[in-house]
C-alpha cells in the first residue's frame, strides 16, 4: 500500500515529463515518499503503531497539499484514496480492556481489611495515649479503605447484575 502512494509520488516533477502531463512537484513528491517509505520501515520493523502515526501524518500531509493547490487534479482523487486506504489499513492496536472485578476478590479485600481494623482496636486498648492517637489515625484510613471496598463491590456486583 504504501509502494501506491510512493509510485504516485515519484511521478512529480520528472525533467522528461511533457509540459501538457500534470505532475506533482518534485519536493511534494519527495516528501510523500519519504513518508511512504517511513510507513514501510516502521510496519517492517514491527512498530505498528509508529507507522499508524506516520500513515497519519501522510494523509494530512496529502491533505494539506491538496489545499495549498499543489496537487493536480488529475492526482487528487487517486492520492486522496490511496492515503485514506493506508490510513484505515495501518492502525495501532487497542490494548486489551482490563479484567472484570472479581466481586469475590473484593469481598476478601474487605474482609481482611476489617479483621485488620478488628486487631488494631483490640490493640488500641492496651496503648498509652500517644498510641492511641497513631492507631486512631490507622483505623481512619482502615475506615476510608473499607468505604471505597464497598463501592467497589457495589459496582461489580450492578455490572454482574446482582444490584
Amino acid at each position: 500500500m504504501a509502494g501506491a502512494v510512493l509510485a504516485l509520488a515519484a511521478c512529480g516533477g520528472g525533467g522528461d515529463a511533457r509540459p501538457e502531463e500534470p505532475t506533482l512537484p518534485r519536493g511534494l513528491a519527495e516528501r510523500l515518499a519519504q513518508e511512504s517509505e517511513g510507513i514501510a520501515d516502521q510496519l517492517e520493523a514491527g512498530d505498528q503503531c509508529g507507522a499508524a502515526e506516520q500513515a497519519d501524518v501522510l494523509e494530512d500531509a496529502v491533505e494539506q497539499a491538496i489545499a495549498d493547490g499543489d496537487v493536480p487534479d488529475a492526482f487528487q482523487a487517486e492520492l486522496t484514496a490511496t492515503a485514506r486506504k493506508l490510513q484505515n489499513d495501518v492502525n495501532c492496536p487497542q490494548p486489551e480492556p482490563p479484567p472484570a472485578p472479581d466481586c469475590d476478590a473484593l469481598e476478601e479485600e474487605k474482609q481482611s481489611l476489617e479483621e485488620e481494623k478488628q486487631a488494631l482496636e483490640e490493640q488500641k486498648e492496651d496503648a498509652d495515649e500517644d498510641e492511641r492517637a497513631a492507631l486512631d489515625e490507622q483505623i481512619k484510613a482502615l475506615d476510608e479503605e473499607i468505604k471505597a471496598r464497598d463501592e467497589e463491590i457495589k459496582e461489580c456486583k450492578k455490572g454482574q447484575g446482582e444490584g
